[in-house]
């Protein structure tokens, strides 16, 4: 989580992009790797929105989608009174790469 968010936060004007941060299974909550309050400080410390689904019950999906549809629609309104809100912090390209050295490489076969 802070890994990827660091990413961005070095790609992007972080003030002017909006944050979410999403956990899953919250009807597995008796086995949750993440504490909960743990999660939301976080992402109150990031100035982010905080939202906890259940893809398999699809619990709270569609909040999240009208919060985040909701959110964008007030960028939108800003960004056409003048406000650049994705300014980027360069001019290289956004990408968010994957850490080879973390991936288990494939044997061949025989």
């Amino acid at each position: 989580m802070k890994i990827l968010y660091n990413e961005v936060k070095e790609a992007v004007d972080i003030d002017h992009v909006l944050v979410f941060i999403v956990g899953n299974k919250n009807d597995m909550y008796l086995n949750e790797q993440v504490k909960k309050n743990v999660a939301e400080e976080y992402t109150k410390s990031i100035n982010g929105t905080y939202r906890c689904v259940s893809a398999l019950k699809s619990t709270g999906i569609k909040e999240l989608f009208e919060y985040v549809g909701q959110s964008l629609l007030k960028v939108e309104a800003r960004e056409s009174n003048g406000d650049d809100l994705m300014k980027p912090r360069s001019n290289k390209e956004f990408s968010l790469k994957k850490d080879e050295s973390k991936t288990p490489k494939k044997r061949k076969c025989c």
